[in-house]
């Protein structure tokens, strides 16, 4: 894994503002500037040394031209605060925020790892896919961190792979939740900008709308598509273009992308990325539970037979050596079944006669053994054969005789 410390997704670099170059070495408040890691649409964020408590930190600085407007100083402390009210092992902590020299900055927990849409990236690369297995735990930890927030009455709204960090110890970090709301609206679209990422935009966000807990869960759907895939679900030449797919063109099926991809996980997509926020998961928390399980069944199924013969193997050994192992048990059960089979085997030539014999018919006596039934009456008319298989009609008198079976002829002598 790449161990380079990214708050924020350094492939986000765009142009920066005048009033806000590199910033590395400078101090600002009670915080030294080690390093710029990264910048995002809405801040730069550096590697900071906190020596009072003697512990690097992130130092996240909003952009000059965003802050600028009256109310955001209240707005600010507002967001701050309630940001960092949230404790949950998948959100980045929030120490402090403060202003100094006209720049708002957040001080946030300093973690190692990597960007996920550098991991993205890199399995792009190897033509690769993330495993479903590693698919579902990130998202059921971003799900659950969601879950968290938005009973908090926080709403992400710019959930993307460039805000999820993977930390050095594999464990997904949901950054830069309040950033959005810290900014006022008006202020981004007046400057160029859309508030959220339009390829991750939920459709009411890509009208206008403020949108709440559903827009975060339409924009994990757009996540989980984009992990199972390697694809976004809308593709365009402009982002506009983006943004007016996400609301009224239909979703690309993700088994059309991905054959192979579990029916179980496309539902969990589809419901996510519902056009109509009624139709989603009304909670984060429902969606995350809603994919681990349908992961789960299809990671089960091809085990299913390999757990039973197990359980079956364990039950034999505990009723028949209860002191011997799994293994000792499975040789136990193995040799049994061979001489079981061996003793098929041998007995097989004396089962097969015993068949044939059922199904062979007992032959005709020869003619010196015939049995001569002797009639009283006129001299001999007819002598015969009579044929047990045919209807008695045809033999006219013969009903007075009594046939020995129906595989053995009787033969006649009328006088």
């Amino acid at each position: 894994m790449n161990t380079q410390n990214n708050q924020l997704d350094p492939a986000n670099h765009g142009p920066e503002p005048a009033s806000l170059l590199n910033l590395s070495g400078k101090t600002l408040g009670k915080y030294r500037l080690i390093e710029k890691l990264g910048q995002g649409g809405m801040a730069q964020v550096y590697k900071a040394y906190q020596a009072d408590l003697d512990r690097y930190v992130a130092i996240k600085i909003l952009h000059p031209h965003l802050t600028g407007d009256e109310e955001f100083a209240a707005r600010f402390r507002r967001e701050a605060r309630a940001v960092a009210a949230l404790e949950h092992p998948h959100i980045v902590r929030v120490y402090d925020f403060d202003t100094a020299e006209e720049l708002a900055f957040l001080v946030i927990e300093y973690l190692t790892g990597t960007s996920l849409k550098s991991l993205l990236y890199d399995l792009d690369c190897q033509g690769e896919r993330m495993a479903l297995g590693e698919v579902s735990r990130i998202v059921g930890a971003l799900a659950d961190a969601l879950d968290h927030a938005h009973q908090q009455g926080l709403v992400h709204r710019d959930i993307k792979p460039s805000n999820v960090l993977i930390t050095a110890n594999g464990r997904p970090v949901l950054t830069d939740f309040g950033v959005a709301r810290m900014v006022d609206v008006t202020t981004i679209t007046e400057s160029g900008g859309t508030l959220g990422t339009p390829a991750y935009m939920s459709p009411e966000q890509g009208k206008g709308e403020p949108g709440d807990a559903r827009s975060d869960i339409y924009s994990l759907g757009v996540l989980l598509y984009r992990l199972c895939t390697g694809h976004l679900p809308f593709d365009a030449d402009t982002p506009y273009a983006v943004i007016l797919k996400h609301i009224t063109a239909p979703l690309p099926s993700p088994r059309s992308v991905r054959p192979d991809l579990p029916e179980a996980v496309e539902r969990v997509i589809l419901k996510a990325m519902a056009k109509d926020p009624a139709d989603r998961y009304q909670t984060a928390g429902e969606m995350g539970r809603a994919i681990q399980a349908a992961v789960e069944s299809n990671l089960v199924a091809p085990s299913r037979r390999r757990n039973i013969l197990r359980r079956i193997l364990r039950a034999a050994g505990r009723l028949l050596l209860p002191h011997f192992t799994l293994w000792q048990g499975a040789a136990i059960v193995a040799i049994t079944a061979l001489l079981l089979l061996a003793l098929l085997l041998l007995t097989r030539p004396l089962r097969v006669r015993r068949f044939l014999v059922r199904l062979t018919p007992t032959p005709p006596a020869s003619e010196t053994s015939i049995t001569v039934l002797t009639l009283a009456g006129p001299d001999v008319v007819d002598d015969t054969w009579l044929n047990p298989d045919l209807p008695d009609e045809t033999w006219q008198e013969a009903d007075l005789v009594h046939l020995q079976g129906p595989l053995t002829p009787d033969r006649l002598l009328f006088r």
